[in-house]
């Protein structure tokens, strides 16, 4: 009976184990991999959100007075499908080819994104991004070669949405990630962000993912576009932004 008895206890334990290990990963939230094959690099985004089709995107982008062939994009996930992804928070992802950086030029653009926002760059760690932002003000994270900047996009004088530009240095060049967001969901998203930038990796592209999952962007429905140079990261700021005040403000309109 006591041998019994300790293999039922052993069971209830087991059993018990395995319940927690169950509800754990049911509780995690799901995920998609994004493969850069220009900028050889990877990370996770939810898996609700969807990849926008290239030819709306570039379509709202002249619309907003943006030249696709000029401002080229690798990626545009959001929630929604089709004309509607600009309508929730999203992320466009462009990444610039240039090589690695030194230090003293990872200065260099800080201090240009200092100079073009009007506030010194604060040196903080990427944990801490979340709860030290404020708007118009650069922080940097030396560690990760990781900075952010959000930005205010207003109508009529009030703010309407938020851009949180989050730049990733590393060997190949830099990846900057555009998150949009209206307002009102800026700060349940903005650690969502966080997450998705987190995610960057350089480590194992082709393994990241099933190799039926493998997908290499659209290419041959862009054809016509032309491979860019390094983009200073001022003007593609100012760019990104103006097109999305404009397309914001045309749909306000309808």
């Amino acid at each position: 009976m006591l041998i019994a008895g300790k293999s039922s206890g052993r069971l209830v334990r087991l059993a018990f184990a395995s319940l927690v290990l169950v509800l754990i990963v049911s509780s995690s939230p799901a995920a998609e991999v994004f493969i850069s094959f220009n900028g050889k690099f990877h990370f996770t985004y939810p898996d609700t959100w969807i990849r926008a089709d290239y030819r709306t995107v570039d379509y709202y982008l002249q619309r907003g007075g943006t030249d696709p062939l000029t401002f080229q994009y690798d990626v545009v996930l959001s929630p929604h499908e089709g004309a509607r992804f600009a309508d929730d928070v999203y992320l466009i992802l462009t990444v610039d080819t240039v090589g690695q950086l030194s230090e003293s030029q990872i200065d260099s653009v800080l201090s240009n994104l200092g100079d073009m926002f009007g506030e010194e760059v604060a040196y903080y760690p990427v944990g801490n991004f979340m709860t030290n932002m404020k708007s118009n003000a650069p922080l940097y994270d030396a560690q990760t070669h990781t900075a952010a900047i959000v930005t205010d996009i207003l109508e009529d004088g009030e703010v309407f949405k938020k851009n949180l530009l989050m730049l990733k240095f590393y060997e190949h060049g830099i990846a900057n990630f555009y998150f949009y967001s209206p307002d009102s969901l800026f700060e349940e998203s903005k650690q969502l962000f966080a997450d998705i930038v987190t995610s960057f990796s350089t480590e194992e592209i082709e393994a990241s993912v099933p190799v039926e999952e493998v997908k290499v962007a659209d290419l041959e429905s862009r054809q016509g576009k032309k491979s860019r140079g390094f983009v200073p990261i001022g003007i593609a700021v100012l760019v990104v932004i103006a097109a999305v005040v404009i397309l914001s403000r045309r749909r306000r309109k309808r």
